[in-house]
């Protein structure tokens, strides 16, 4: 085969990989369209509610808050201190898995369904990081906050 053919067919093969197969936290936002949030300028506390996390590079500084486990897949509560907010992260799921992010009062909630093809994904964010749960159709973690931490 020549070189030419061969870096052809591998630029092809690259064009397959699905949009956001590299990504650490797994499919979010950014695979159902741009945040309405200055991506260069990041967000803080509140100006995060409904952003993507590995958009605004919240996700840089995250870490696992609190973890639940579900027959439908592992919850993660993440957490960044650096945004101020905090986003659901699911593992282990099937495709079409619903789950969700939501502040204990109500005032804030983002929910997502992991899409073809993945077994992980995230949510977009809500602000702050105590009174926070994470759920999906098999069950919700009770309020957790930083307080609760466990090694992510």
């Amino acid at each position: 085969m020549n070189r030419s053919f061969a870096a052809a067919a591998l630029a092809c093969g690259l064009l397959l990989i699905a949009p956001g197969a590299y990504a650490q936290d797994g499919p979010g936002r950014g695979e159902r369209g741009k945040s309405t949030v200055d991506a260069v300028r990041g967000c803080s506390g509140a100006g995060c509610d409904g952003a993507d996390p590995v958009e605004l590079h919240c996700s840089g500084d995250a870490q696992t808050v609190y973890h639940y486990s579900t027959s439908l897949g592992r919850l993660e509560l993440r957490h960044s201190p650096g945004c101020g907010a905090s986003w659901a992260r699911i593992t282990g799921a099937e495709e079409g898995t619903w789950f969700y992010v939501q502040t204990c009062n109500g005032r804030y909630a983002q929910s997502y369904r992991v899409p073809r093809g993945y077994t992980n994904a995230y949510t977009d964010m809500v602000p702050g990081y105590s009174g926070i749960r994470v759920g999906n159709l098999a069950g919700h973690s009770p309020c957790r906050g930083l307080e609760d931490s466990v090694p992510g």
